[in-house]
Parts: C-alpha cells; structure tokens; sequence
C-alpha cells in the first residue's frame, strides 16, 4: 500500500492539469492530497482510494470530467486501429487472438505510472502468448453461458472490447450481456457516452448499465447492477483497476495488461508464474 502513495499523488495532479487548473489550483490540490495521504487510510482496495483523490479534484476545480477530452481523442484513435485489425483478421481468429486484443486495448489508461504506445503493444499483443492464461477454463464455462456480464475500463480501450463481444456472440449461444461502464467519470474510464461511440450496443444481447469503481455497498445506486452482475453466468472484468478491485470476488475471469510493479507481485502470487509489467493476464479468481 504504501508504494501506491505516489501515483496517487501523481494522478491528482494530472486530473488538475487535465481540467485546466492554473498553478496556484494545482497546488492546493497537491496539499488536500498529501493531507489525505497523511490520515489513517485503512486497507480499502487503491480504487476506493483514487475515487476519493478524484472526487477532491472535482470539487476544487469545478471540473466534473477532467479527461473529456483526451477520452473522446482516445476513442478516435481506437476506431482508427481496430477497422486496420478487422481488414486483418476478416473473422478468422480464435478465442485467444480477440482477447488478447482487448487487453491490447487496455494500454489506453491514465492511472498507473507505466504507460505503454498503443501501437506497439497491439503488435505485440498480437504474436505474444498470455502471462497467466484460464483460456480453456473460460472457453469451458463459455459453452453453457447464455448470460455474460463484461465490466468495462476505458475509453478507447471498449473499442477493442467490442471486437471480443462480436466474438464471443457469433460463436458461443451468450443471449444477453450486461455490459458495465461507470456512473460517474472517473479518471479516463468508459461512460454511456463512449460506449454509444464504440458501437456496443448496436450488438445483439447487450444491455448497458452503469456502476462506480469498485464493489457497491447496499447504499449505493449501482447496488442493484452489482446483483445483476453476480447473477450472470460468467463474469469478465476488464483491465488492472478493475483486476485490483475485483481480485477477492469468487468466480471473476480479469483480463488486464500489468501496468504495476505492486499489481504484477499480486497476482504473481495468486497465479504462481513470475510476471512483469506489460504481461497479458486472464485469471480466473475461482
């Protein structure tokens, strides 16, 4: 925990930077921040902790969705990169080969301190086998699933996801997908917004809802979202964030890249391989 306090700092500030805040703006945001940082935090998942450094931002610059535009601008060059994929694969691939596209999808983040170039990392992605691989359990568990709910990451990122629930719906007898995005922005994370742009619900099945990061208590809106989630036959929760907030649930499959060194020891050890940053995961918490 204490190896997270940095990028939490650092995320702040980028948000405030992001939302056009001068320097004197910045500042105080960096002060409530180390402020927070300095109280007893207790052991909440990091995302709990991000959606309140987020939350300071908002109310300090008066900036509700900081990285509007730079989602927007993701979801372009997202668009741009998968129709040169689909000319490429012309439905020829297998299971593997569009899910490790959508976690090629899952470089466009602005969380963690690792970034990665997109199109190097679709290359990659592409011709690399997975770190830790459930293909076959998942492949398994998807011949009997008729209900699928997919826990979306980013803008851009659903781009690439909807590439894998084109697939997944041709070729396995799935009749409905809970597709989840976020009730409210939170750092680049995908909102109804960009889910429209990416096309999602134009596919047969998919029902979009929305929920907040992490694991809602009875008390919240999306409490009742979360029950349609863990009702579902199968459950894919897409990217590191959701990995991190997730990694506790029974029967989750993660699908994420490793953008952190802590994240990458974590589930090192839930996996028992090695694993360093830029691996391609599919875990299953099961």
């Amino acid at each position: 925990m204490p190896e997270c306090y940095s990028c939490f700092l650092r995320q702040g500030l980028e948000a405030a930077r992001s939302a056009g805040a001068d320097e004197e703006t910045q500042m105080r945001v960096v002060r409530e921040i180390s402020g927070y940082l300095a109280g007893e935090l207790g052991e909440a998942s990091p995302v709990f902790y991000v959606r309140e450094i987020q939350r300071m931002v908002e109310r300090i610059t008066g900036m509700s969705d900081p990285y509007l535009s730079i989602k927007a601008s993701s979801n372009q060059k997202a668009l741009a990169l998968v129709e040169a994929i689909e000319r490429d694969f012309n439905g020829s691939g297998v299971l593997e080969d569009y899910l490790r596209i959508a976690i090629a999808g899952n470089v466009i983040d602005y969380g963690p301190s690792a970034r990665f170039g997109i199109e190097e990392t679709l290359e990659r992605c592409l011709t690399t086998s997975l770190g830790v691989s459930d293909v076959d359990g998942l492949e398994k568990r998807l011949r009997n699933c008729r209900s699928l709910a997919y826990l979306a990451d980013n803008a851009g990122e659903i781009i690439f996801d909807r590439l894998l629930l084109e697939f997944l719906i041709c070729h396995y007898k799935i009749e409905e997908v809970l597709f989840v995005v976020r009730e409210n922005p939170f750092l680049n994370d995908a909102l109804e917004a960009d889910a429209k742009f990416a096309g999602i619900m134009e596919l047969p099945g998919v029902k979009l809802v929305r929920m907040d990061a992490g694991v809602p208590m009875e008390c919240d809106s999306g409490y009742v979202v979360w029950q349609s989630v863990l009702a579902a036959d199968l459950r894919i929760a897409k990217g590191q964030a959701n990995a991190e907030a997730f990694e506790d649930q029974s029967d989750f499959f993660l699908l994420f890249m490793c953008k952190c060194e802590l994240v990458a020891k974590t589930f090192e050890a839930k996996a028992k391989l090695p694993l360093q940053l830029g691996d391609l995961v599919l875990l299953n918490t099961a």
